[in-house]
């Protein structure tokens, strides 16, 4: 009998409810089949910290690979200037030496983004962020699809 690894069955099933939801539609949800989204716009994050986004982003740098992937999926990918090096999916994300795990403050804003996400607060990335006057989101790894779910609405709404 083939014994399944309790996180893998976890991600599948986030997978498999990301890529549902994102093809009951039959493709990438519109601006013009989503709500409006009014800005300024202030997004709570999952650790109860708030995040004000005065205009809607059109330079978007993501520096968590999940992250990336459902930029894509909600039709936000030509919103985004740069990906992480760990995001490989999907192939059309504009690949760069950028560092999620050690972010580099002078390497994300040479890309003058107007919106930055990242998984984890690490090295200072929240704080420098501010300092620069570019709102981040912290999106950390989702523990169940419900997190998955709210991480995808809040980029949407975000985006």
């Amino acid at each position: 009998m083939r014994m399944h690894h309790p996180r893998a069955s976890a991600k599948l099933a986030a997978l498999t409810a990301l890529l549902f939801a994102v093809s009951c539609g039959g493709s990438p949800p519109s601006a013009s089949s989503s709500p409006a989204t009014h800005f300024p716009l202030t997004v709570t994050e999952p650790d109860g910290a708030s995040v004000t986004i005065a205009h809607q982003p059109h330079r978007v740098v993501s520096l968590s690979p999940t992250a990336t992937e459902m930029l894509f999926a909600i039709g936000a990918g030509a919103q985004v200037v740069a990906v992480d090096d760990q995001s490989n999916y999907p192939a059309s994300a504009p690949m760069t030496k950028l560092s999620g795990f050690q972010p580099n403050l002078e390497a994300i804003a040479a890309y003058t983004p107007d919106m930055v996400v990242a998984s984890d607060d690490v090295a200072g990335l929240v704080h420098g962020m501010q300092a620069l006057n570019i709102p981040i989101l912290i999106e950390p790894a989702a523990k169940t699809v419900d997190d998955s779910y709210f991480q995808i609405n809040q980029l949407g709404a975000a985006t």
